[in-house]
């Protein structure tokens, strides 16, 4: 989120307040150049590359237990509505290219049913360890040392 200005700070309180042996599940947008209107639409303060998160979370004490791609379908769509917005930033004639709308608009049912078949068939590969080299998020499932 856009107001958190230090993540490592922000996982360390959330460190700090979870029981030993208590789990952190973290789903977050990833790779920068995917960055678009959407992501000031949902007020996303950045988008991190898996690494990062891992090393944040390994960073605060955490032991990083899964980490996953998800969504990788979705990934040159991403790409794509992420090369216009740059575009759009770029050349708008004023310079000040403000765009509000987000590409968050309902899909025909059909097509929302297969897009989520789709993605439970990612979820089911990425936790038989079939994972996706890339995708439009990242899922890490972390855990607090039992002390």
């Amino acid at each position: 989120h856009r107001d958190v200005a230090d993540p490592a700070a922000a996982l360390g309180e959330v460190n700090r307040v979870l029981e030993p042996g208590g789990w952190l599940i973290w789903n977050e947008g990833v790779y920068p150049i995917l960055a678009r209107a959407h992501d000031e639409f949902v007020e996303a303060g950045r988008r991190f590359r898996p690494r990062q998160m891992r090393d944040l979370l390994e960073g605060q004490g955490f032991r990083v237990q899964f980490g996953s791609h998800l969504l990788a379908w979705g990934f040159p769509i991403a790409l794509a509505l992420a090369a216009i917005h740059r575009a759009r930033k770029r050349w708008s004639p004023s310079g000040d290219h403000r765009d509000h709308s987000t590409d968050d608009r309902p899909l025909p049912g059909f097509v929302n049913a297969a897009l989520r078949r789709l993605t439970y068939f990612e979820w089911a590969c990425s936790l038989r360890h079939i994972k996706m080299p890339f995708g439009v998020s990242y899922l890490v499932i972390a855990q607090k040392p039992a002390r």
